[in-house]
């Protein structure tokens, strides 16, 4: 049996030649689409917002006709499965990239551009924190908020930019004019923009650049590790499918199309993209763990004794008398006159004298 058609299929046709440059237009592909997403934020009907997009779709044509030819049949294959549920989509969506590893290493390659630059801006802010005198653990909060601020911007311009294009698309098949498509398109992909926003603030934050930067903790390395993999993977599905609810809640007035509309091919493209991401972030926690000081064994400062004052020492009076009386008695057999003077606790005995 074929267990639901989900059979590695490894060859579609490509040369090794093919396959390598199948990937560098996708990672091509991926640069663009960051690149983009700041414009497409601010104005994603914008010159600077269509250049890119345009240099992302140029590089997507450049891969080799049997991996376009592939992704275009796993397309429509996924398209149909979504007309019966989220869940049928899902299923449909990972027996056709199961069965076809290039198609899945697509999403893992046009991703990898995107950690880069929370990355890249959490590790300068934990630096910078540090160069000012900042603990480790203020460092690693500072960096982590820099990182959430710099994927809210991307990842809300990338969710405005893909809005923009479907709820546009939408209201030219329903005959509006192009022009008053693209002020609309503009005023609903806000909507979209918020969402991606908030989404990528708080993966960024709690993420892959947080297990980076991060102070140990004080768990196992394997339970922090799956801790931080699992924080990592639904911050990427926050990221991609909450803004893609939201496009749909504002094209559903336009053509009722279901809220869960491509959200199972989202969920299933997103879990590959973001698996490297994940497996690493989850490496880093571990080891952030197990290199964690152990409080119990740090050495105490040995403490000089204290000794306490001593009282002054005072005479013991009944010996000082039997001393005196001793001393009188010898005097008198000697042929002396004095007589022995009884001396006050605390005071000296008397000179004797003839």
């Amino acid at each position: 049996g074929d267990f639901f058609g989900f059979i590695p299929q490894f060859g579609i046709g490509r040369t090794d030649g093919e396959a390598v440059s199948d990937t560098g237009a996708q990672l091509v592909e991926g640069v663009n689409n960051i690149l983009g997403a700041p414009a497409s934020l601010v104005a994603p009907d914008s010159g600077m917002a269509q250049f890119f997009k345009g240099n992302a779709d140029t590089a997507r044509d450049w891969q080799s006709d049997a991996i376009k030819q592939r992704t275009a049949s796993a397309g429509a294959a996924i398209d149909k499965a979504g007309e019966d549920g989220i869940i049928a989509q899902m299923l449909e969506a990972a027996k056709q990239y199961s069965t076809d590893p290039a198609l899945a290493a697509r999403f893992v390659v046009t991703n990898l551009p995107s950690m880069i630059p929370g990355i890249g801006a959490a590790k300068l802010a934990q630096v910078a924190s540090l160069a000012r005198g900042a603990t480790l653990a203020q460092a690693a909060a500072t960096a982590t908020t820099v990182a959430g601020g710099m994927n809210a911007v991307l990842n809300a311009g990338g969710a405005r930019g893909e809005a923009f294009d479907d709820i546009k698309a939408t209201l030219i098949k329903q005959g509006i004019p192009e022009a008053q498509a693209i002020q609309q398109a503009l005023k609903d992909s806000l909507l979209p923009a918020a969402v991606g926003g908030v989404a990528g603030f708080v993966s960024g934050k709690t993420g892959l650049e947080g297990a980076i930067v991060g102070k140990a903790g004080a768990k196992a390395a394997l339970t922090a590790g799956a801790k931080s993999a699992a924080v990592e993977l639904g911050g990427e599905q926050f990221e991609e499918v909450a803004p893609k609810l939201a496009t749909n809640y504002q094209a559903a007035q336009y053509d009722n199309r279901s809220m869960g509309k491509d959200v199972g091919r989202t969920i299933v493209e997103t879990a590959i993209g973001s698996g490297p991401g994940s497996l690493y972030s989850g490496v880093q926690a571990g080891f952030n763990t197990r290199s964690a000081p152990t409080v119990e064994s740090q050495p105490t400062t040995p403490q000089a004794p204290t000794v306490a004052p001593q009282a002054p020492v005072t005479p013991d009076t009944a010996k000082t008398q039997a001393v005196d009386n001793i001393a009188a008695a010898i005097k008198e057999l000697e042929g002396g006159t004095t007589q022995a003077t009884p001396v006050q606790p605390g005071s000296q005995a008397a000179d004797v004298g003839a």
